[in-house]
């Protein structure tokens, strides 16, 4: 943004959004490891991307300036050699947690994420139309705590427990099925906390977001999980006492009416003299 754009004035009070939302704050804390799931560098992200098409004359090069005897040997040994190097470089990467001069951290879309998933299993959406599209929006918000709490929910740490390298085996690509090295950093036992916002909707109305719903989708959650390598059992975790605290809680009451209203219709006729009084007075 340009700097002659910028002044110094304050957000207005009068537009403060949290009298909107009914707002709940929970900590959690992992059983295991909550395990990262960010590529590690640009390069790694550019490796992605070349892992669906062959060497290039680039990496070529590089081979060459690393290992020039190779450049007696044929050219179908040099092109084996050269793609057994690429897929090296290709295949062992690294995830990592996002981190500032505050230390790790996830996103806070990651959070909203969960919750989104666990209502589809609970098959919610059925009976609550219109509350996916709620969770959805802006109209459900998961705040961090701290710094940049729009986006940011921090770890509490700032280094990773460890970084884990196994084997995996990828069994389809262009590259056909191969075996390949995974390099995850993790954090063990963490806890995080965070606070949710759902929008005030009228409790009648389907769409609306309800306390109960929101604690049905931190139950499953905890066996589901959170991160990156939920299907090896990572990720899981228990929601900390005294669970979903009311920060700001107000259910919108429905319109009252003043009272039966008349119904609309033709005005009433006029007495007839002769009909009250008879036809000789």
């Amino acid at each position: 943004m340009n700097d002659k754009n910028k002044t110094d004035a304050q957000p207005c009070p009068a537009f403060n959004s949290t009298r909107l939302y009914n707002r709940w704050n929970v900590r959690i804390r992992f059983r295991n490891r909550l395990v990262a799931g960010i590529p590690g560098t640009a390069e790694l992200i550019e490796s992605w991307m070349k892992a669906r098409i062959k060497f290039d004359d680039a990496l070529r090069q590089a081979l060459i300036d690393k290992n020039k005897e190779l450049l007696a040997k044929s050219h179908e040994e040099a092109a084996k050699h050269a793609e057994e190097i690429v897929e090296e470089q290709q295949e062992k990467t690294t995830n990592v947690f996002l981190r500032d001069e505050h230390g790790l951290y996830i996103e806070t879309r990651q959070i909203k994420s969960m919750f989104k998933e666990c209502g589809s299993l609970l098959d919610m959406y059925r009976e609550h139309r219109g509350s996916k599209d709620q969770i959805q929006h802006g109209t459900f918000l998961i705040k961090g705590l701290g710094p940049n709490p729009d986006y940011n929910t921090y770890l509490g740490t700032m280094v990773p427990d460890g970084v884990e390298e196994r084997p995996i085996h990828i069994k389809s690509g262009p590259m056909g099925p191969r075996n390949a090295i995974k390099r995850v950093e993790w954090v063990d036992h963490c806890e995080i906390e965070f606070e949710i916002w759902a929008l005030r909707i009228p409790p009648a109305a389907t769409r609306a977001v309800t306390e109960q719903m929101l604690t049905d989708m931190l139950t499953l959650a905890q066996e589901n999980g959170l991160g990156a390598d939920r299907s090896q059992g990572q990720g899981m975790f228990h929601v900390l006492e005294p669970g979903l605290v009311r920060i700001s809680y107000a259910e919108p009451k429905e319109p009252e009416e003043d009272g039966p209203k008349p119904k609309k219709g033709k005005a009433p006729a006029k007495p007839d003299p002769i009909a009250m009084h008879g036809p000789n007075d």
